[in-house]
């Protein structure tokens, strides 16, 4: 039976409208989930959580591409490649990996917030490095960046099966000098026009 909300409007028994939202919650609270259900749920999410976890210190921080190939499904579907002109397909992680370091040598990704619901993790994080090594079609500017980035990983069967990402490129492109300062673009702009 679902939870009913009381309501009385100067003696009426008239029920208020109820939203959507409203009715769902309370289905919600009114559906108990037995202990075993919260405990798997529970364990699943730590588990993927520790799997993305991994990809970021064993992958990118560390390298280590076996570690990718254990954790990244061979037919893995990328919605947002990692780097420019990164591989597609089954290597497109790992070669996204590669070209990564190839750029940035000393690359650091920093795991800011890992929330995790059913099969999906997002994670919020923060990529910086010295750019040493050819980047986005262009040779070396030896200079440091950092960005902030945001990816949503799906979990199948124990690995990573499908990433949707976006990532600050512009504030990395800044710092690295290949494209200009705001205060460069906003000198480039018409003046606004004055009101009377």
């Amino acid at each position: 039976m679902p939870y009913e909300v009381p309501y009385e409007v100067q003696g009426s028994s008239r029920k208020p409208p109820v939203s959507l939202a409203a009715t769902h919650l309370q289905r919600a609270l009114a559906r108990p989930f037995p202990p075993e259900d919260n405990c798997s749920m529970t364990d699943t999410s730590v588990s993927n959580k520790e799997l993305v976890r991994r990809l970021y210190e064993q992958g990118f921080n560390a390298g280590d591409l076996d570690v990718v190939d254990q954790l990244v499904a061979r037919d893995v579907v990328v919605h947002n490649p990692i780097i420019l002109d990164a591989p597609t397909g089954p290597d497109s992680i790992r070669g996204g990996i590669e070209m990564l370091r190839q750029s940035f040598p000393d690359l650091r990704v920093e795991v800011l917030d890992l929330i995790a619901e059913d099969d999906r993790v997002a994670v919020f994080l923060r990529m910086s490095g010295t750019n040493t090594g050819d980047y986005r079609r262009g040779g070396a500017t030896s200079r440091r960046g950092s960005m902030r980035a945001f990816f949503i990983w799906r979990i199948a069967d124990g690995r990573l099966v499908e990433s949707w990402g976006v990532a600050d490129r512009f504030e990395l492109l800044q710092q690295l000098g290949i494209i200009p300062s705001d205060d460069e673009l906003a000198a480039k702009m018409p003046k606004p026009e004055e009101f009377d």
